[in-house]
């Protein structure tokens, strides 16, 4: 398989069904397992939450943004499609099991606001504006 960067081709090898390494770290040159990578970091993912999953029980779940108004606890930033959870995990998950998959930054310091309701972007609710001649 090849992924397009810019103007380079990146080659990617085929990856057995347990990591730790994923097509995530072929794409960014990583060749081993960094369980230190992101030491030292803070990131934070605004998407549809995060877990609850075995491997992100370190990340903060700050609350969610909702409708104008904040909700704050790891409940209300918890996922609500999968979505953040995948994004968070190819970010920061840690190796829980042997057949896990790692992030690229396992040891960031990672954050999580919910900014999406069970029926998805609040934005693509709002009528939309038409040009009137």
């Amino acid at each position: 398989m090849h992924h397009q960067l810019a103007e380079e081709v990146v080659t990617l090898e085929p990856l057995g069904w347990a990591g730790p390494l994923g097509w995530w770290h072929q794409v960014l040159g990583k060749e081993a397992g960094r369980p230190k990578a992101g030491a030292g970091i803070r990131i934070c993912v605004v998407d549809t939450g995060c877990g609850p999953t075995d491997c992100l029980q370190h990340v903060v779940g700050v609350g969610a943004w909702l409708a104008g108004s904040f909700l704050a606890g790891s409940e209300a930033a918890r996922d609500m499609s999968n979505h953040g959870t995948h994004v968070t995990g190819l970010i920061a998950g840690r190796v829980c099991e042997p057949c896990s998959y790692a992030g690229v930054a396992p040891a960031a310091s990672a954050f999580v606001v919910r900014v999406f309701d069970e029926a998805g972007p609040t934005c693509a609710r709002r009528p939309r504006r038409t040009a009137t001649t």
